[in-house]
């Protein structure tokens, strides 16, 4: 029971490791990194390219979709870039692997536990106002506790196999390691934990290269169910990135279990790879790749099917509050685009109380997205109460906002925006 607790702690200790590292190198990296992605990615190429290097680094690839979402949808990246970036954030997980298998399996980095651990802890004991450098020592206290989570269950996992008799599953088809993984990942909501679970089976010769590939294989296709939630009641911008992301994934798991699982023995032999853990993080970062190449020059054609396939609804007022708020650059943009379209709506409304119409004053062009209050047959007064509500939905949306780590420039520009609408609702009253 000992050794299940500690594998069990390793692979805790492991997960919060990996999510504190994301959450350093956002402090550390702060908006830069934000708008980084928005440049790199106006072509398939870099778009991918960007998605697989950011993963790479944050070592999340819901962080890197959630950045495109809030991007997408605030209409700062079109969709077609957005999907690209998810894409290849897909290739960019299986970075994990590697580092685990190097760092955690053929490396003693023991001895760097404790120093990384301090030095991370000084860097955020508060003496240096600095949330950069609050950052950089958080993300050296993850990597120490990640070290430190990988050492534990390497040196329970062995023990698993006197509490367990895993020698059934040894004759197992090759399916039931497929499901093993869909359900750890779906479960554990994260692809590295059961990839991690593999490598250690691995390692002890619990099971064999192909019984683990198979269950790679799994727990890349559990992994959208991640996506399937979060989409679920959502926008349908993030609907049809959840759809590109879910599609690619279970067509790509499909021909890998299919065509490249069991011709795994001479891939590895054409690649010249003898160690069995190795053999299996190329495995998983191959058929990836292969995905990725596959789409990449369909990926306009792609966008298109989507697009048709679960075509947008038309612009409402609710949606530029849909934004998340943890992407504080696309937020202050929506919120921008939602006091145009409180600009738009108080004119129309002054005009209706004028009793004139833009037509009347020499005003041919009105801009799109401002028809909320076009109803005439309706009072002036209705029509003040809609308006009065959208403000208290923008100014709700600019508190959330303000909640989140922001720059002075940042915060400045809500409260220009927030005293405008009070203005604009004001001046209507």
């Amino acid at each position: 029971m000992m050794t299940l607790l500690l594998f069990v702690s390793g692979l805790a200790i492991f997960l919060y490791a990996m999510s504190s590292l994301e959450s350093g190198i956002r402090m550390f990296s702060g908006e830069r990194l934000n708008r980084w992605i928005v440049v790199r990615t106006n072509t398939p190429l870099s778009s991918a390219g960007c998605g697989v290097v950011v993963t790479a680094i944050l070592q999340s690839s819901s962080m890197v979709s959630l950045v495109v979402l809030a991007f997408v949808s605030a209409g700062i990246m079109p969709l077609y870039n957005g999907i690209g970036v998810v894409l290849g954030a897909n290739l960019g997980t299986t970075f994990t692997g590697w580092l685990v298998t190097v760092i955690g399996f053929k490396m003693n980095l023991q001895s760097a536990v404790i120093p990384l651990l301090g030095l991370g802890a000084v860097c955020n004991l508060g003496y240096i106002n600095n949330d950069r450098l609050a950052g950089f020592g958080k993300t050296l206290f993850a990597f120490g506790l990640l070290i430190f989570g990988l050492d534990v269950m390497k040196d329970s996992v062995a023990g698993l196999s006197e509490l367990f008799d895993l020698s059934a599953l040894q004759d197992m088809p090759a399916i039931v390691f497929l499901v093993v993984g869909v359900l750890l990942a779906a479960v554990m909501q994260s692809s590295s934990a059961a990839m991690i679970i593999a490598l250690s089976m691995l390692n002890s010769e619990m099971v064999q290269l192909q019984d683990a590939a198979a269950l790679v294989i799994g727990a890349d296709l559990g992994t959208t169910s991640t996506t399937i939630l979060g989409s679920l009641g959502e926008s349908m911008i993030k609907k049809q990135l959840a759809f590109a992301h879910v599609f690619f994934n279970v067509l790509v798991d499909c021909l890998a279990f299919l065509f490249l699982l069991p011709a795994l023995p001479w891939l590895l032999s054409m690649l010249s790879i003898e160690d069995s853990m190795f053999g299996l993080v190329a495995f998983h970062s191959s058929f990836n790749l292969a995905g990725l190449v596959l789409f990449l020059p369909l990926l306009k054609y792609y966008t298109r099917w989507i697009e048709r396939l679960l075509p947008l609804e038309e612009v409402a007022a609710g949606n530029y509050f849909e934004v998340p708020v943890e992407v504080a650059d696309a937020a202050i943009d929506s919120l921008g685009k939602a006091h145009c379209h409180l600009v738009g709506d108080a004119i129309r409304l002054s005009w209706q109380g004028l009793e004139m119409s833009p037509a009347e004053i020499g005003i041919n062009d009105v801009s799109d997205g401002f028809d909320a209050y076009q109803d005439t047959e309706n009072s002036y007064q209705r029509n003040y109460e809609f308006l009065k509500a959208f403000e208290g939905d923008l100014i709700r949306y600019a508190g959330r906002l303000r909640h989140t780590q922001l720059a002075t420039n940042q915060e400045q520009k809500i409260a220009r925006l927030v005293e405008s609408a009070r203005a604009l609702v004001y001046a209507s009253k």
